[in-house]
């Protein structure tokens, strides 16, 4: 009989320790859920922050146009009616892009202008199918494509000419029966169309 007490004592021993023991090591097991629980929400605090970093809009049309390569439905974008001051910026990242200044009604149902806001905003790049691709040179967003049949330039105004920037393209067609060069290539000569997706874009006022 006394073995059987003493082997229950020895048992109800053992148990006391253990319980013991996990309650002094209770409190470090909270820290250690406490760390895992703020590691966790730091790392889905960064990911939200690269998200946010990576993607400058939710706009499903936008991020089709800008991510994608896909072209909007001609003349759906609202840009493509606005005459208000201020500059066009990407839709994504917000670097300025094109100054209210140079867009201008190409009649091909998309926001249109013939130079950029400053240098080395707009990449070109010439695509698979022969057309030149426009891209906003801060992040690679997609805006569209630049052609040669822009405005004349002798129906712009002579300062916002003067301030065309060094890295836009010299691509815009010559007057029929205008000669190589001299003072009627100035005069007569084309400028660029930036043809651009107004999804691409987000307008601020000046």
């Amino acid at each position: 009989m006394w073995q059987r007490v003493a082997a229950v004592s020895s048992s109800f021993l053992l148990c006391t320790g253990i319980l013991i023991q996990a309650n002094a090591w209770s409190p470090s097991f909270e820290v250690i859920g406490r760390s895992r629980r703020t590691i966790m929400q730091t790392t889905t605090d960064s990911e939200e922050k690269s998200t946010e970093t990576k993607t400058g809009t939710w706009n499903p049309l936008s991020l089709a146009v800008l991510k994608l390569g896909f072209t909007e439905p001609a003349w759906t974008s609202p840009y493509n009616y606005k005459n208000d001051e201020g500059s066009y910026v990407c839709a994504n990242c917000k670097t300025p892009l094109f100054p209210s200044s140079s867009k201008y009604d190409s009649g091909s149902g998309w926001p249109s202008f013939w130079k950029t806001i400053d240098n080395d905003k707009v990449a070109l790049e010439r695509s698979w199918d022969g057309r030149i691709e426009a891209t906003c040179n801060n992040c690679g967003g997609h805006l569209g494509h630049v052609f040669p049949d822009g405005p004349q330039r002798g129906k712009l105004d002579a300062n916002d000419l003067a301030t065309v920037p060094e890295t836009d393209p010299d691509i815009g067609y010559k007057a029929q029966g205008n000669d190589a060069g001299g003072e009627n290539k100035l005069q007569f000569s084309r400028m660029p169309r930036y043809c651009i997706n107004g999804a691409a874009l987000q307008f601020e006022e000046k």
